[in-house]
C-alpha cells in the first residue's frame, strides 16, 4: 500500500503525488474486489476516481480543500444522479485513504452530497412481462436461472452475478441465498419450494458440477465470474426475440411490485430488497383496494381471535 504523509487538514495531497494519487486509486480498487463489492460499482468507482485523477493532474498543484471543490464544481452540469455518483466515488475513496492513516481527516466531509428525487418504480407491463417469461423459459440453463431468479426475488444484477456456490443453502426448509449486497449490507434471500428459481438453481448445480467458486460462469473454460457486460448483451438478446424493450433493472421493480400488490408487508418486501430506509420499499406501496381489503379482513379475523 502506498505511504503518504499529511501536514494539514487543508492539503490533502503533495504537490508532486501524481503517481502516488494513482496507486492510491489502484489499491483502493483492488480492496473492493477482494471484499467482493459490486463489479458495476466498481467500475463506475474507476472511470470516476480517474476523471478525478486526470483533473488534478492538469491542475499541477496541491490537492486542497479549494481544489477538490473546483473539481465537483466541473460536474454542476451532468445530472443530479451523475454527481450524486461521482460524490459518492470521492467520499468512499477518501474515507478508505482516512481508515488507513493514509490523510488526517475526509475532505468530503466538508461538501454535501448532492440531492436526487427518488424515481418512481418502473415495473415492466403485464403483456411484456408475459412475452419476457416465455423468451426466457426457452433461454439456456444459464440465462434462464439467472432472469427467473432476478423477477422472482428482486435482486439486483450486480448481487446476482457476485453469488457464490458457498453462498447457496439448499437445506430443507432453509432454502436461501447469503450474500453482501449494495454498501456491504448483508442479508438473506429465501428461495420459497415454489420459486421456479429454487428448482432451476438445484438443477444448474447439479448439471453443471458446481461446488464452488461464481454460480454464474463465463470464459473458456466456465472459469470467471459472468461480468455485467455479459449479461447486458443476453438481456438484450432476450428482448429482442420477446419483442420488448425495457431495462434489467426493471426485474427488480417488477418484483417488488408483483410482491407488495399479492399482500406481502412491506416489512418484508424490504428485507428481501435490502433496502436501508422503509421510505424506499413503500415506493412500491401502490396497493389496490382489493389488497387494502385483504389485508384488513386478516387483521380483523386475528383480532377477533385473540379475544
Amino acid at each position: 500500500m502506498a505511504d503518504l504523509a499529511v501536514e494539514t487538514v487543508q492539503t490533502v495531497l503533495p504537490a508532486q503525488a501524481d503517481d502516488q494519487l494513482k496507486t492510491l486509486i489502484d489499491d483502493f480498487l483492488m480492496d473492493l474486489e477482494i471484499f467482493r463489492r459490486s463489479p458495476h460499482t466498481i467500475t463506475n468507482y474507476r472511470s470516476d476516481l480517474g476523471r478525478f485523477q486526470k483533473f488534478i493532474i492538469e491542475q499541477g498543484r496541491p490537492l486542497d480543500i479549494v481544489l477538490i471543490r473546483s473539481y465537483l464544481g466541473t460536474l454542476q452540469n451532468v445530472a443530479p444522479a451523475t454527481r450524486a455518483r461521482h460524490h459518492s466515488a470521492l467520499n468512499t475513496f477518501f474515507e478508505w485513504c482516512y481508515r488507513h492513516d493514509l490523510i488526517a481527516v475526509n475532505p468530503m466531509s466538508k461538501f454535501r452530497p448532492p440531492k436526487v428525487s427518488p424515481g418512481l418504480p418502473r415495473p415492466i407491463h403485464r403483456k411484456d412481462l408475459e412475452r419476457l417469461m416465455q423468451a426466457i423459459r426457452k433461454s439456456k440453463p444459464r440465462e434462464r436461472l439467472l432472469f427467473t431468479l432476478l423477477v422472482e426475488t428482486g435482486l439486483r444484477i450486480d448481487e446476482a452475478l457476485g453469488i457464490y456456490v458457498e453462498d447457496i443453502v439448499l437445506s430443507a426448509g432453509q432454502e436461501g441465498i447469503r450474500f453482501r449486497g449494495k454498501g456491504e449490507y448483508e442479508r438473506e434471500i429465501p428461495l420459497p419450494f415454489e420459486f421456479e428459481s429454487l428448482k432451476l438453481l438445484r438443477a444448474y448445480l447439479r448439471n453443471e458440477d458446481l461446488t464452488a467458486g461464481p454460480l454464474f460462469r463465463t470464459g473458456k473454460y466456465k472459469d470467471q465470474r459472468m461480468t455485467y457486460s455479459t449479461a447486458y448483451y443476453q438481456w438484450t438478446k432476450l428482448c429482442e426475440r420477446a419483442e420488448v424493450k425495457c431495462e434489467i433493472h426493471q426485474l427488480r421493480h417488477t418484483a417488488a411490485t408483483e410482491l407488495v400488490n399479492s399482500g406481502v408487508g412491506v416489512g418484508t418486501v424490504r428485507q428481501l430488497l435490502g433496502h436501508r430506509n422503509l421510505q424506499t420499499t413503500q415506493r412500491y406501496a401502490e396497493l389496490s383496494g382489493q389488497t387494502v381489503r385483504h389485508e384488513l379482513d386478516a387483521f380483523a379475523r386475528k383480532k377477533t381471535r385473540i379475544r
